[in-house]
């Protein structure tokens, strides 16, 4: 498990536990939008703020999707195999996810992307000034 010492709930697990809020805490900050701590409060700013079709709703819909599921092939791979990887490998696995899949949404090159985000996530060559 991701946390030895606490009860694995999907709160615990994906939340609560300090491996997996490291993750959360770095991805917030890489897209530039408040750290959450709940499923609830997760969904509430979700709904609210993530519509649109534009390229940062995009990049966050995908960052929350790939830490999501990159937190639970950790904890399988923790409890099945007996493999552990760092938070740091973790974000580079995100990171190389989410690129890869924004780079396709990408094109054309566009604009609607801020360029201090584009950065954090290697993607300035498709934002244009």
């Amino acid at each position: 498990m991701l946390c030895n010492n606490t009860l694995e709930t999907s709160k615990n697990l994906f939340f609560k536990c300090n491996y997996a809020n490291t993750i959360w805490r770095q991805i917030s900050t890489m897209i530039n939008i408040p750290f959450v701590d709940s499923w609830q409060d997760l969904l509430h700013w979700m709904g609210k703020r993530v519509r649109r079709k534009y390229l940062l709703s995009i990049l966050i819909k995908l960052s929350w999707n790939a830490t999501i599921y990159n937190i639970w092939m950790e904890r399988n791979k923790r409890v099945h195999l007996q493999l552990f990887r760092s938070e740091s490998t973790i974000l580079h696995e995100i990171q190389f996810e989410v690129r890869a899949r924004m780079l396709e949404f990408a094109r054309p090159r566009c604009s609607s992307l801020p360029m201090a985000i584009a950065i954090q996530w290697g993607l300035e060559t498709v934002v244009t000034n």
